[in-house]
């Protein structure tokens, strides 16, 4: 048997079968005031910002004042099918990584987007997880970016895996893989078609 471990995928190969297809569609509801108090509140309490200046701390310190107008801000982002254009640009700062500094591979770019497109993004991002959760569609040995397990997980089960094979006297290998700006190597057009047989189909897709 072969265990493969990739960012916080933990996957016996010969189970492995990925994402299947959804029989429902997936749809944005309207927010609600205590829903996006929620999300507010959960949201690091730091003074970095965006481009509007308006950080999650200052936020959350005018949230009974505004949160009317922020709920009414993503009902019309979802009705009308648009991100707003100034909530899309972010302030991106370079994280010097190590090595000559002469040189731009050795800095990672951090970029802020503002505290309006985090709420909208956290909002949609919250529907879009209990739904494919719903329809089964993470594959069971995943524990990155999804609820209620985490990295340490998936390593604490290599660590156990490892040391079953070991104690039976059998042989165990690891390879992990680190690819360099993955989210840039994913192909748009398979991302889509993965993304219309998980039932993110129609306007949500558009």
């Amino acid at each position: 048997m072969y265990t493969v471990y990739v960012a916080g995928f933990l996957y016996d190969v010969k189970e492995f079968r990925g994402g299947g297809s959804a029989n429902r569609s997936f749809y944005l509801a309207p927010a609600t005031k205590e829903e996006i108090e929620r999300i507010i509140q959960q949201l690091p309490n730091k003074n970095s910002s965006g481009i509007d200046g308006i950080s999650p701390k200052t936020m959350k310190a005018i949230l009974p004042a505004i949160k009317t107008e922020i709920t009414e801000l993503i009902n019309l982002s979802i009705t009308e099918k648009t991100f707003p254009e100034n909530a899309k640009v972010g302030k991106t700062t370079p994280l010097y990584k190590g090595g000559k500094k002469e040189l731009l591979t050795n800095y990672r770019p951090i970029t802020n987007t503002s505290t309006i497109a985090k709420i909208i993004e956290k909002y949609i991002q919250k529907q879009l997880n209990k739904f494919l959760e719903q329809e089964k569609f993470f594959y069971k040995k995943q524990h990155g970016f999804r609820s209620n397990t985490s990295t340490k997980i998936a390593a604490t089960e290599v660590i156990n895996e490892v040391q079953e094979h070991l104690d039976k006297g059998g042989k165990a290998a690891i390879a992990f893989l680190d690819l360099q700006k993955a989210f840039d190597l994913v192909n748009h057009n398979e991302l889509l078609k993965s993304l219309e047989a998980a039932g993110i189909r129609g306007h949500t897709l558009e």
